[in-house]
């Protein structure tokens, strides 16, 4: 167990490193400690705007979906339904934008104190969260949801091709709900309390 634990440890580390040179990289030449209170205020403001809709606008889909399948006869659920998948897919364009200057503002922030945490275990565990489950996560979303946006915004009772497309699409995008609420609901809590809180 202690060779793992190197191991892990080690590999965490590396991982750290390339980050830290890939944000050298990108804003090396930028005097940013001047701008870290600005920095920290946006990077808060993504994450309110990627968090909301990732937590409570994607729930408000699922359950909606889950109640008009409990009554599919009722006509009234079911444009509900149809109403709520259409604004849930115009919010998801901002939460990806709000994610992309999330994660643009983190490195931002680690090159403005010149990544003093980089040694701390807490930053190793939520980067490793952000890159590893998130940002897959993400551009997988990002690659569905403007099929999703093609496939919903027709009337679906305008012709029948619609209506199967439509449904396709509600089938694909409720799997997709299903699968990533769980550590979406768990995750973004953990990134939270590592960022805030710092354990050691």
């Amino acid at each position: 167990m202690g060779r793992g634990h190197q191991a892990g440890s080690a590999a965490i580390e590396s991982f750290i490193e390339g980050l830290r040179s890939l944000s050298g990289l990108i804003f090396g030449g930028l005097d940013l400690a001047d701008w870290r209170g600005l920095i920290r205020f946006v990077h808060i403001a993504a994450f309110l705007g990627w968090a909301g809709p990732a937590m409570g606008a994607s729930w408000f889909v699922y359950v909606a979906g889950w109640e008009r399948r409990k009554r599919p006869e009722d006509g009234e659920l079911l444009r509900r339904e149809r109403w709520v998948r259409r604004q849930f897919n115009l919010v998801v364009a901002l939460e990806h934008l709000a994610f992309a200057t999330l994660v643009v503002t983190g490195l931002m922030l680690m090159e403005s104190v010149d990544w003093a945490y980089a040694g701390q275990s807490w930053l190793g565990w939520k980067l490793l969260l952000v890159f590893v489950i998130f940002i897959p996560m993400e551009l997988l979303d990002v690659i569905l949801s403007a099929w999703f946006g093609r496939a919903m915004k027709p009337d679906p009772e305008a012709a029948d091709s619609d209506a199967s497309t439509y449904a396709r699409a509600a089938r694909v995008q409720d799997l997709f709900l299903r699968a990533t609420i769980p550590p979406v609901m768990i995750g973004i809590p953990v990134a939270l309390y590592l960022a805030v809180v710092k354990p050691a």
